[in-house]
């Protein structure tokens, strides 16, 4: 038997085990780097000094790899097909590459990002995208049933009554999956939450674009205009803020995910606790948060915080 076809059978028996996301990920990764390596390799025929050769060959998504290959040679063992136990005589191989630490941009830097994004049609979602802490996904299968208009004194309110609107809450319970063209529900339970926004201008600029509209319900807050049972396509998110790395001439290439980066580091920079942000952003724990959004800040607190006026929360 080739040792693709037991990974193929292997993942088919996995598909009630793992999620969506999981598996849509490990399928991706077995097209990249398991078959141009493995081809037509039959079980009986691996060898550690192969299947080392093989980790020694990542040089991108390494952990995953590693993961999926150990997991899949603990089976062959399990399943008697392979006399050893490969799975735990791999090794690791040394990075090829430092990898850079992330990195928030400073105050300065969002408001200059902001003043250049002004004018374009999709400023008001790249501004939730930052003020909200959502992951591109779950903003991207945001719909106007999703989105709560809130008073000071916590009633509801149309959003149309824009000076009544304090605060909004939005409902995520599903994120959108660009290649099947479908929303499907988020990978861990905790991922299902209600995310506050209390940034004015966000939430008058969400406003506006639904007044101007007059949108149906189970339509997409990043409406795309050509398809209208879609939302705005990932990629075309991810020029814009690549065009603005390189208008404003920032240190590093802007990705969505810089955003969620971005409020997460200026939330804890501002005195937020990692608990609230847990809730806020969707985790499980607050390990995350601490180990690798904190670290985004480094010992740049004094550009970061202004204390008198806390830029994510109020």
């Amino acid at each position: 038997m080739k040792y693709l076809d037991y990974i193929d059978e292997w993942l088919k028996y996995k598909e009630s085990e793992y999620s969506f996301s999981t598996l849509k990920t490990y399928k991706g990764l077995l097209n990249k780097h398991f078959r141009p390596f493995f081809k037509d390799r039959q079980i009986e025929d691996l060898t550690r000094l192969e299947l080392q050769n093989f980790v020694n060959t990542l040089t991108t998504s390494q952990k995953v790899c590693i993961a999926l290959l150990k997991k899949t040679l603990k089976e062959l063992y399990y399943d008697e097909l392979t006399p050893k136990d490969f799975s735990s005589q791999l090794r690791r191989p040394p990075k090829a590459h430092i990898t850079k630490p992330k990195q928030a941009l400073t105050r300065e830097q969002v408001d200059r990002l902001f003043d250049y994004l002004k004018d374009n049609r999709w400023y008001y979602f790249i501004r939730l995208l930052f003020t909200s802490g959502l992951r591109i996904g779950e903003a991207l299968a945001l719909q106007w049933s999703d989105v709560l208009w809130y008073t000071k004194v916590n009633t509801t309110v149309h959003p149309k009554d824009t000076d009544r609107i304090t605060y909004v809450v939005l409902k995520i319970n599903k994120t959108y999956d660009e290649h099947e063209g479908i929303n499907h529900e988020p990978k861990t339970s905790s991922s299902i939450r209600e995310v506050i926004v209390t940034d004015p201008t966000t939430i008058e600029l969400l406003a506006n674009k639904w007044s101007a509209v007059g949108y149906l319900e189970d339509s997409y807050v990043a409406q795309s205009r050509r398809c209208s049972n879609q939302p705005v396509s990932r990629v075309a998110i991810k020029n814009i803020f690549k065009k603005a790395t390189e208008a404003l001439d920032l240190p590093f290439v802007l990705t969505p995910h810089h955003a969620r980066l971005n409020y997460t580091s200026h939330s804890l920079a501002n005195g937020i606790s990692e608990k609230n942000l847990q809730t806020q952003l969707g985790h499980s724990s607050t390990n995350l948060i601490r180990t690798v959004y904190g670290k985004a800040i480094g010992n740049r607190l004094e550009e970061l915080i202004d204390k008198p006026n806390v830029y994510y929360f109020r």
